[in-house]
């Protein structure tokens, strides 16, 4: 399943289609399981993305995103007593079978399944202004931070530069894309 992720946070995106006739019940499953999650070992945040009501379908998608720490954190709550008793109780509210992506660092911006990317994905301005506005002062934080500790105007440039975009992108990666994504995430994948 997912023995290509190694010990960085990992991001799961679940894609529930829910019958209507069971909306009330599956929120209050999902507040259940939300409140047990939020103690659970490495757990770093969730956001349920609600539905649009659409006239024409029996069931409503819900996007329940949720981070953790580290992979094996995700594990032991995939592989928790808790998580299989609810996912049991849950299969009567859902109309098809349950979809997960595991995604990690800025993935999650521009990889979506197919139904989020056709009804959320982020508009291409939005993606460029957050990359300029979240980009632009890492290069300038990276480009003082070494030159307190190595004088980089000795360096060749493509040196130089090598070692600026080693730390923004490893900053991007995480913690800054996790962080922007929880706090400006509805803004980003709102139309």
């Amino acid at each position: 399943m997912m023995n290509q992720i190694d010990q960085k946070s990992v991001t799961a995106i679940v894609n529930d289609q829910v019958k209507k006739s069971y909306l009330k019940e599956y929120e209050e499953w999902l507040k259940s399981v939300h409140e047990r999650l939020a103690t659970f070992q490495g757990f770093l945040g969730l956001e349920v993305s609600l539905p649009k009501f659409p006239l024409d379908k029996e069931y409503l998608d819900y996007h329940i995103i949720f981070r953790f720490d580290q992979f094996d954190n995700l594990l032991k709550w995939e592989q928790s007593d808790f998580l299989k008793d609810r996912l049991e109780l849950v299969s009567e509210f859902i109309h098809s079978k349950t979809n997960v992506q595991y995604l990690q660092g800025m993935e999650l911006w521009y990889n979506m399944s197919k139904e989020k990317a056709k009804n959320q994905r982020p508009l291409f301005w939005k993606q460029v202004l957050v990359t300029i506005f979240t980009v632009y002062p890492l290069i300038l934080g990276a480009d003082l931070f070494l030159n307190l500790f190595f004088p980089m105007h000795l360096l060749k440039p493509q040196i130089a530069i090598f070692f600026t975009v080693l730390i923004v992108a490893t900053l991007m990666v995480y913690p800054v894309m996790p962080f922007v994504t929880k706090h400006i995430g509805s803004w980003l994948h709102k139309k």
